[in-house]
């Protein structure tokens, strides 16, 4: 969980963010020792998560996004993964 503020708006305008990140195993050591090889897969405010019906709805995207990154795969900058 992650605090979003604005300055200008004091403590009150606070929004506690989650956030999941993933990295791949098998990537080449020159790239896997890179924070450029750390995704951000899900950004979500903290009070969606709590209700079950939106938890199933964010999880069922991330399942989805998932299995078409195992089917098609990720292209990095000489590479394809």
């Amino acid at each position: 969980d992650l605090g979003v503020v604005n300055p200008l708006m004091g403590k009150n305008a606070t929004h506690k963010l989650t956030t999941f990140y993933f990295s791949i195993d098998d990537l080449p050591a020159r790239l896997s020792s890179s924070l450029n090889s750390v995704y951000l897969v899900l950004l979500y405010y903290t009070k969606d998560f709590q209700d079950e019906n939106n938890r199933r709805i964010i999880f069922a995207q991330l399942n989805q996004d998932l299995r078409n990154l195992e089917d098609d795969g990720l292209i990095l900058p000489g590479d394809t993964v």
